[in-house]
């Protein structure tokens, strides 16, 4: 097995080309970076940080898809409860301590006619 390059998130890619309030946005993150059971909280955590255009901070865990340590996939998928301008990054976490983080990234979620997620009904 040929060396690790540095644990790091090597991408990130918003796979949604429109963002919409109340609809899923969806992301794609490379990365590199040891692990032996990629579903093992204690070895590897990769996360989804948000600021949401009124200020509120919102943190989504991100799930593992595929690969190996030397490259593997994980998605986000994310539905904006607000309209405007989102501000994220993704962290990576190697047994409980901060490894890597991405740049940051902005979205803008278009405003939707739609109620939300809950109704009476």
């Amino acid at each position: 097995m040929e060396p690790l390059r540095a644990q790091q998130i090597q991408s990130v890619k918003l796979l949604s080309m429109v963002v919409t309030q109340f609809e899923k946005a969806e992301f794609d993150v490379v990365v590199s970076a040891p692990f032996d059971n990629p579903f093992d909280l204690r070895e590897i955590v990769v996360d989804l940080l948000l600021r949401a255009p009124s200020g509120k901070p919102v943190l989504l865990p991100v799930y593992f898809v595929s690969g190996t340590p030397e490259k593997s996939l994980w998605k986000a998928r994310f539905t904006p409860q607000e309209a405007g301008a989102y501000r994220y990054h993704f962290q990576l976490v190697l047994r409980g301590k901060s490894a890597s983080m991405s740049p940051e990234g902005i979205f803008v979620a278009g405003s939707s006619q739609a109620n939300g997620f809950l109704h009476v009904s």
